[in-house]
């Protein structure tokens, strides 16, 4: 079974994969993870310096994550150039990363742009975390919540969802997804779990 994890910036996606990798034996796909890894990589760090300069390395020469947000974030046009050299090379790397698991009985996928990157139709099913637009703000501060005006709309998550769990940040959310999980669980092996 895959289940892709998505939601907006700040809903809890993190909190949801680390309660099922610990609670319930999921290998984790983070797809933040695997984008933060390709930037290493040498071809697609120069594909990145071609566009946006050296002006993104830091003092080792690494791609400055913080640097490159700040111009992607500010310039829709940036963004979609960014996300038109890493998304296929995410892609890539998870479509391998599930060769590799395939005798693992519970995968996650988990980010904010599955459906973007083109991983919804290795999904099983998806849950979607939502949160109100106030309670993001709380949770994760004014900076980081503005980039919930690049990513599809509430609606649009909710939309495309065989489950979702509401984060009130509080310990409703851990049991949201503890019963989801069980259910999911208990539609694939057609057993009762308490």
């Amino acid at each position: 079974m895959i289940i892709g994890i998505t939601g907006r910036v700040g809903v809890g996606k993190s909190k949801a994969t680390d309660i099922i990798q610990k609670y319930f034996g999921f290998v984790v796909v983070d797809l933040d993870v695997v984008g933060h890894g390709l930037l290493e990589k040498k071809d697609i760090k120069l594909k990145i310096i071609e566009v946006f300069s050296n002006d993104i390395l830091d003092k080792n020469e690494c791609v400055d994550r913080a640097k490159l947000a700040q111009i992607v974030f500010a310039d829709v046009a940036k963004l979609v150039m960014l996300n038109s050299i890493i998304h296929p090379e995410i892609k890539k790397k998870v479509e391998s990363l599930l060769v590799d698991y395939t005798n693992e009985s519970r995968i996650a996928i988990a980010g904010a742009l599955i459906e973007e990157v083109g991983l919804t139709s290795y999904c099983n099913k998806t849950l979607v975390i939502d949160a109100a637009d106030a309670a993001i703000k709380m949770a994760v501060g004014k900076k980081k919540s503005a980039r919930l005006k690049f990513q599809r709309s509430r609606e649009e998550y909710l939309n495309r969802a065989d489950y979702v769990v509401e984060n009130s940040y509080d310990d409703d959310y851990y049991n949201g997804i503890v019963s989801v999980i069980k259910r999911l669980i208990k539609e694939q092996v057609g057993v009762h779990l308490v």
